[in-house]
């Protein structure tokens, strides 16, 4: 009996290693699995390949090194794990650090290999995670929504927090590893998607958030140049102040001081660093947030000094109106109804009324200001924000006020200035929707502040109805069924070149912002509109903070912020 059972369970692996569908990449041979779309569609998904050595060890803290060839198969079928981080997103639980320092791998989802009858190459969807440079992962995001249509769909990780953004500002750690760990994923993609069906010349780099900046980020990058032909920004662009770190050297200093190394030179500070472990290094950027989690992203990229082997050296907004950016390609930007949910859920949420007594102490520090104003401008700006948006009411009582307030900050007056200055200086289209349906899933309910205020749609709201995301899918009812079938149908005609002549390009910085106002379901209800200038929007621009473009920068200011 337990002979018969050895054959059958030996019958059964083989008949599935049959179905294991198998691709030569440059460094060897990977063998993935077949999985199906919410629909049944089935497709070809290939697990954490390695695009890079492990980063750890002396490889800590330096640019990527592109992954060494393997003997044999690799074994594509398992998710890689999450790059080491302190996860703050477990709401109402204590945070922990969680992942792994070995977290350089890419996923590759597709519906058709080349070697399959009248094969054609197919587009490539690349999208980089958000999560505020700090959080999340590449599987967060699958492939059973996108999957049903004819893309190829790529998503990969990259070093966070401190393992990805540490920076002393000099040869020895000049910073932005994370993006450089992008750069090389990019470049595995256009070297190795044709394997897989895609088709290198029709590449469409997205991303989400952090992703979306991180997007733009490469969008301005000479060293990215070449390796994508559209994007996709989902509610981020270089120009929201969480995008580039300030002060970078000093926050860096401040965790190396908390872990008991040296801070003076910049190479025994990255050899002590070297020699500590990586969970505690992950851990002390919250000595940085004196808010809960807040600011987000003390810790993220930088405006580096000029050399060849810099990232980014200009101020982005100086690139754009130089008219040579290096990847001046067509751009769909998108953003939510009510972004500034998130975080203002938390705040909301919040009942013991610290950030409404502490107003003064901590809105700077949220609000991004420490290092664009002097400490008496700071002051006049949040009293005058305070009765702008709140009515100087609190926090719980005017809700509604919180979410505009942090909707502009992070997310709109970047958005749509970027999205202007790219239509008047760069040669490609600019297309922008706004997303205002309101589903039953949304990011915001996580808070549970539904009796206090329902809102619109909260920020990653619109992403989630292409590809889903396993903290908050949302199929399983029928108007969530049409919103993914007409999101993706949009995607699609963006990434595929099909835009309905009705869908106007952005004109130019001094227009209003043309742009398609996804409300509901039925793609003949969501029609074009003009935005202007909001009076939130013009109290922050007669702030005249020191962002944005060089011209602006004070001399006294040694950080990068945008």
């Amino acid at each position: 009996m337990f002979s018969l059972l050895v054959v059958i369970v030996s019958l059964q692996v083989l008949v599935g290693a049959d179905r294991l569908p198998e691709v030569e990449v440059e460094e060897g041979t990977v063998r993935g699995l077949v999985q199906k779309t919410i629909h049944g569609r089935e497709y070809n998904a290939f697990l954490g390949i390695p695009f890079a050595r492990p980063p750890v060890g002396k490889r800590r803290f330096r640019a990527p090194e592109p992954a060494e060839s393997w003997i044999g198969v690799w074994n594509a079928t398992t998710k890689p794990s999450y790059c080491l981080q302190y996860n703050y997103l477990t709401l109402h639980t204590p945070f922990e650090v969680m992942g792994s320092e070995d977290c350089l791998y890419v996923n590759v989802f597709t519906p058709k290999l080349p070697r399959e009858a009248g094969f054609k190459p197919l587009d490539v969807l690349v999208y980089i995670h958000g999560g505020g440079f700090q959080f999340l992962t590449s599987s967060a995001y699958g492939p059973e929504y996108i999957l049903d249509r004819d893309v190829v769909y790529v998503t990969f990780n990259y070093r966070l927090g401190a393992l990805g953004f540490l920076s002393l500002e000099d040869d020895v750690l000049p910073g932005n590893n994370g993006l450089w760990d992008q750069n090389l994923a990019l470049k595995w993609v256009k070297t190795n998607i044709a394997a897989f069906g895609g088709d290198p010349y029709r590449i469409t780099l997205s991303g989400m958030s952090a992703g979306a900046a991180s997007v733009h980020f490469h969008i301005l990058s000479e060293h990215s140049k070449g390796l994508f032909q559209k994007a996709i920004m989902n509610s981020g662009a270089v120009s929201n102040p969480w995008a580039i770190a300030e002060n970078i050297r000093e926050q860096t200093v401040k965790i190396a001081a908390s872990l008991g190394c040296p801070t003076g030179s910049s190479a025994k500070i990255v050899e002590c660093l070297k020699e500590r472990p990586a969970e505690r290094i992950v851990k002390a950027i919250d000595i940085l947030r004196p808010f809960n989690y807040l600011p987000e992203s003390p810790i993220g990229p930088i405006i580096e000094a000029p050399s060849p082997s810099a990232f980014i050296s200009k101020q982005p907004f100086d690139i754009i109106k130089s008219k040579k950016i290096p990847n001046d390609v067509p751009i769909l930007w998108t953003f939510n109804s009510d972004e500034g949910q998130f975080p203002g859920g938390e705040l909301i949420a919040d009942q013991s009324g610290v950030l409404d007594e502490n107003w003064d102490a901590l809105m700077p520090h949220l609000l991004e200001l420490n290092f664009t104003a002097s400490p008496a401008k700071q002051l006049q700006i949040v009293h005058q924000l305070k009765e702008h948006y709140l009515g100087g009411k609190k926090i719980r009582q005017n809700p509604g006020g919180v979410t505009q307030l942090l909707g502009d900050r992070y997310f709109y007056n970047g958005i749509h200035d970027a999205a202007k200055l790219h239509a008047e200086f760069g040669s490609s289209n600019v297309y922008v929707y706004q997303f205002s349906y309101v589903g039953q899933q949304r990011l915001v309910n996580a808070y549970g502040i539904g009796d206090l205020y329902k809102g619109g749609a909260c920020h990653g709201d619109d992403t989630h109805y292409v590809l889903r995301a396993d903290y908050m899918p949302v199929e399983g009812n029928p108007d969530s069924e049409k919103m993914i079938k007409t999101l993706t149908d949009l995607w699609m005609d963006f990434i595929q070149g099909n835009m309905s002549p009705s869908w106007k390009p952005v004109k130019d910085s001094q227009s209003d912002l043309d742009l398609l106002d996804v409300v509901c379901t039925d793609p003949a209800n969501n029609k074009m509109k003009s935005i202007p200038v909001t009076p939130g929007q013009a109290l922050w621009k007669s702030f005249g903070l020191a962002e944005n473009t060089v011209d602006l920068m004070k001399p006294s200011h040694k950080h990068n912020e945008l």
